[in-house]
């Protein structure tokens, strides 16, 4: 095989409410064929839920909601290593692909900005996804084991591209020669783009970047790193106008077409016209404007991605205040993520507790609520035959609590309470 084409990255990047990403590089994943439902069952499913609703008229909405009530029946095991906590507990085994791959927009990025290169095992969960860049420094011998029998030029219309395992062994004997003289390189980058990332969305909250927008402050960062420069300039970029048919249904139809007249169906208007009714009854899955990318550079390919996620402004990459893990959010100021803080609570929840009662310890009138509280409980237990010391501390507890709710809502101030304190002393 031709391995100067190893190591060129094509990006597809389109337009519309959800941006996503199509990718195509070699790469190592999980193979989750056996226990992920596959598109055909879910689309089974999916009329299943019809057919038992008695719901006649097909729509985005319905399709959204089945498709929500089926993955959380049958919840999909991601097949990117990047985003498993330990990949020696995982029994799947690991496979080689060069197929184009659609993930949601920046999903790859999240993962590298929060991998530990200072263990090995999170360099090799990287080493696995972006496997295409050391192929130069693996042995011709180990590459020749990982691609014995493996040839991407083969299209297969009758039947889906067989599936190559390659020996988690033999990917681990490599990753482990090169661990040592990647890492501290791979945790340089890593840096660049965390500082890159948190320059972009202000995630340490600095003041005099406060008033400027994501994209003037991509715009900064970018002129003030040389090495964001080179990367900035280190691809070709293809514009295509015209629209896309995003369903998997309208490709398999396509190759079953093929297979049974050796035609191209995507001449036949009688078929076209079939398809889309059938498949995109409201026309919501047609997407415009295709930009295609390549280069050979991964941190090229981040800096794509990252340019496009603040151009959408749809999403932005936060960090989370309590964990330190990068994560998206569709609000600039969210500070925490929705990850396991501890078995029973999250980092948001954690987050907001603490934050929350650092602030009524900083607040004046709240240190001042606690020292009237204390007046009132001591008077009721040094005066425990006083019926109104009892009744008249438990009726202000009660008051000053929903007082203190309602600040933490926002529908009653500090001053507010400030005042009623010195009314009900």
């Amino acid at each position: 095989m031709a391995k100067n084409e190893s190591y060129s990255i094509k990006l597809n990047l389109y337009n519309g409410k959800n941006p996503f990403e199509l990718n195509k590089f070699y790469s190592i994943s999980f193979d989750t064929n056996k226990i992920n439902l596959s598109t055909k069952q879910t689309d089974k499913l999916v009329e299943q839920f019809y057919k038992e609703m008695n719901i006649k008229r097909k729509d985005e909405l319905m399709d959204d909601l089945f498709l929500t009530l089926i993955h959380k029946q049958f919840p999909n095991f991601p097949a990117n290593t990047l985003f498993v906590q330990d990949i020696e507990k995982i029994d799947l085994d690991l496979k080689l692909s060069y197929d184009y791959n659609k993930i949601a927009l920046g999903d790859n990025l999240m993962g590298f900005l929060n991998l530990d290169f200072y263990k090995f095992e999170d360099f090799f969960k990287f080493f696995c996804t972006f496997i295409f860049m050391y192929f130069i420094k693996i042995s011709k011998k180990q590459l020749n084991k990982i691609f014995k029998g493996f040839d991407e030029n083969i299209i297969y219309i009758d039947s889906k591209r067989p599936t190559h395992i390659v020996e988690k062994s033999l990917l681990k004997e490599c990753a482990k020669q090169l661990y040592e003289s990647e890492k501290y390189y791979l945790i340089e980058k890593q840096k660049l783009f965390r500082n890159f990332v948190d320059y972009i969305f202000n995630n340490n909250k600095e003041k005099r970047l406060s008033k400027l927008t994501n994209s003037q402050r991509f715009y900064i960062f970018q002129n003030i790193s040389e090495e964001i420069q080179n990367f900035a300039n280190n691809y070709i970029c293809d514009y295509t106008l015209g629209f896309w048919f995003n369903d998997p249904t309208f490709k398999s139809n396509i190759l079953n077409k093929i297979k049974e007249t050796l035609s191209d169906p995507l001449s036949n208007e009688n078929f076209l016209i079939e398809n889309m009714l059938k498949n995109d009854p409201d026309g919501k899955k047609i997407i415009g404007h295709k930009y295609s990318f390549e280069t050979n550079n991964l941190f090229t390919y981040f800096y794509i991605i990252l340019y496009h996620i603040t151009l959408n402004n749809v999403e932005y990459i936060k960090k989370c205040q309590v964990c330190g893990k990068y994560f998206f959010s569709d609000k600039n100021n969210t500070l925490y993520c929705n990850g396991k803080y501890s078995k029973d609570i999250t980092c948001k929840e954690y987050g907001k507790k603490t934050s929350q009662k650092r602030k009524e310890n900083e607040e004046p009138v709240y240190g001042k609520y606690r020292q009237i509280y204390a007046k009132k409980a001591m008077m009721v237990k040094r005066n425990p035959d006083i019926e109104y010391y009892k009744t008249n501390y438990e009726k202000w507890k009660k008051e000053a609590r929903q007082f203190i709710n309602d600040i933490k809502f926002g529908k009653k101030t500090y001053d507010e309470f400030n005042k009623w304190l010195d009314e009900n002393i």
